[in-house]
């Protein structure tokens, strides 16, 4: 594994933590290629973020990934400004995912919809979710050759297959498809709605989902049905239930 060299950039134009230098992904991908002849393992000191390490090489990036011992997540583990953490940690969430648990804690949360996702279950859906794509096959025929294929089919149809699987009513959608867009393209003046800056849009949609799932979870503990939302609801986690 790569030497921790002592190397701080101030920024580092942006090109970790901000969305415009990605607009010219060549360009961006040289300057990344030249740090990571230079300086591999980079950290960087960025305006209104926590310092944070920049890894560079796929057999650091994999060392560290497999490495939980000396490596840990954290409930602030996806990069982001401090603006918005403080937001977070003022209202009282704490970011609790998959993403955000190592070790024992990690592993047992999985274990709990391993099943769900093993071959044999996988081909078992397979058949609904043919069914799927094949509505949005005929919808983009019936759309005179020309459509918005991001907007008018991929989007809507990996949202419906997630959906589907999950327990979430069709009916419920479009509102599934204004949060999603409000956590990850809240940087997006077209995602914004009616919040005022994207720390807002992003904590308001996070805290939407939270109280759609949290009832959710309420239903189908009561009355569980064939599907993901009830696995999770039910689920324990070294024998007590989750959550």
């Amino acid at each position: 594994m790569t030497d921790i060299a002592d190397a701080t950039a101030t920024g580092a134009d942006g090109l970790f933590h901000l969305g415009a230098p990605w607009a010219d992904m060549d360009a961006w991908h040289d300057r990344v290629a030249e740090i990571r002849r230079t300086t591999p393992v980079l950290r960087v000191d960025a305006p209104e973020h926590a310092p944070f390490w920049v890894l560079t090489r796929h057999e650091d990036v994999f060392a560290v990934s497999r490495d939980d011992g000396h490596w840990k997540n954290t409930s602030f583990s996806v990069l982001g400004p401090d603006a918005g953490y403080r937001e977070m940690e003022l209202s009282g969430f704490v970011p609790r995912s998959l993403v955000q648990l190592d070790d024992h804690e990690h592993t047992s949360h999985r274990h709990v919809t391993n099943d769900w996702f093993k071959p044999a279950a996988v081909k078992h859906r397979q058949p609904r979710i043919d069914e799927i794509a094949d509505h949005f096959i005929a919808k983009m025929r019936a759309m005179g050759g020309e459509c918005d294929f991001a907007d008018d089919i991929a989007q809507p149809y990996t949202l419906h297959v997630i959906m589907d699987i999950y327990g979430v009513p069709e009916s419920d959608e479009p509102m599934m498809m204004d949060l999603t867009q409000g956590i990850f393209g809240a940087n997006d003046p077209e995602y914004l709605g009616g919040a005022e800056n994207a720390d807002q849009r992003v904590l308001g949609a996070v805290m939407s989902l939270i109280q759609y799932f949290n009832e959710m979870t309420t239903d189908r503990r009561a009355c569980p049905r064939d599907d993901l939302a009830s696995v999770i609801a039910n689920g324990e986690v070294d024998g007590c239930p989750m959550g």
